[in-house]
């Protein structure tokens, strides 16, 4: 997992002086970027397999395998299972291949809310 391509503080002194605020979209490109060049100049890079949650529309260059995130253990729209599905709609439309998301697994929510979900 390749994430936090996504945070760049507002407040961020860069080294080349430029505005982090303008900046902030780029950094996800060039986090991608960056991650297939040093994949590439080692022994086996080539069988790497890595994702990335940030992203840009010039991103499917770099990255095969996108992810949604952390949703939760629900079917809702808000973070469980249909906003994957949504964000996975979305990627497609926008030329991302590939991706995956964490429903079922990694946020949990109080036990009488995913019995509902899981009854109905």
């Amino acid at each position: 997992m390749h994430d936090f391509g996504e945070y760049l503080p507002f407040d961020a002194v860069m080294h080349s002086g430029v505005d982090p605020i303008q900046y902030h979209n780029q950094y996800a490109a060039d986090w991608a970027r960056v991650v297939k060049e040093a994949l590439s100049e080692v022994e086996g890079g080539d069988e790497i397999v890595y994702w990335m949650r940030a992203a840009t529309g010039l991103s499917p260059k770099d990255t095969g395998i996108f992810w949604m995130g952390d949703q939760l253990v629900s079917l809702d729209k808000y973070d469980g299972l249909q906003s994957a599905m949504i964000g996975q709609l979305n990627g497609g439309l926008s030329g991302f291949s590939l991706g995956h998301s964490d429903v079922g697994g990694y946020t949990v929510v109080n036990e009488p809310v995913v019995e509902k979900f899981i009854r109905s």
